[in-house]
């Protein structure tokens, strides 16, 4: 049998510690620490050692999740007809989440399998957003539009978490230039769904030091 985490403060207690951790490192190679990239004829364009998109930023919270979640944590699960079984494909959209626990290291593999997987509510989804460091000059108009793209993941978790196909669903924003920080309060938030913002705003509240 699989043994289901149902306490969803649990899971939500290590989102957060893994959430900070993902602060610490950004604090110290933060995109925002760099000139980032703002036009083509800009001979200072450079983003940094760590974070050069929004797949290294995900990547890089999937790392400090996998050491509360050893060898359950995935990257892209398909949303489609083989992964959930309550997808209608006259209403679903075929697309994936982009980081996802999923406790099944105790699971059972025989001829429900599949059936099984199908119903099975993940700990956690996450969805990710990158605005990079130089995204508020030459650019800014086409990374604003990133903003609605935020809130319409969050309420795609939100569908998620009511349908029962995670117990905890959260948007990550990596905001180097504080784009989102500034532009965010324009937009609703769905309550069943957590916000996880890393930017130069976010370091100073929590009294983290940039080196």
């Amino acid at each position: 049998m699989v043994e289901v985490v149902t306490d969803t403060r649990e899971i939500h207690a290590v989102l957060m510690e893994a959430f900070g951790r993902f602060l610490d490192v950004y604090a110290q190679y933060g995109g925002y620490r760099y000139h980032g990239w703002v036009d083509y004829g800009d001979p200072q364009n450079y983003k940094g050692p760590t974070f050069w998109s929004e797949d290294d930023c995900i990547y890089r919270l999937a790392l400090e999740l996998e050491r509360e979640f050893p060898h359950e944590v995935h990257l892209e699960l398909p949303v489609a007809r083989w992964s959930f079984a309550d997808f209608d494909e006259s209403a679903d959209k075929r697309e994936r989440v982009d980081l996802v626990v999923s406790r099944l290291l105790n699971f059972i593999e025989d001829e429900t399998s599949q059936e099984r997987f199908m119903c099975y509510p993940h700990e956690l989804f996450v969805e990710g957003k990158y605005l990079p460091a130089g995204c508020s000059k030459t650019w800014r108009f086409d990374h604003e539009r990133k903003i609605a793209d935020v809130l319409a993941d969050a309420e795609r978790l939100a569908r998620h978490v009511q349908r029962h196909h995670c117990l905890v669903a959260a948007v990550f924003v990596v905001d180097d230039d504080n784009l989102f920080e500034e532009l965010r309060n324009d937009h609703s938030w769905p309550d069943c769904v957590d916000l996880l913002v890393a930017s130069p705003k976010k370091l100073a509240e929590r009294g983290i030091t940039v080196p």
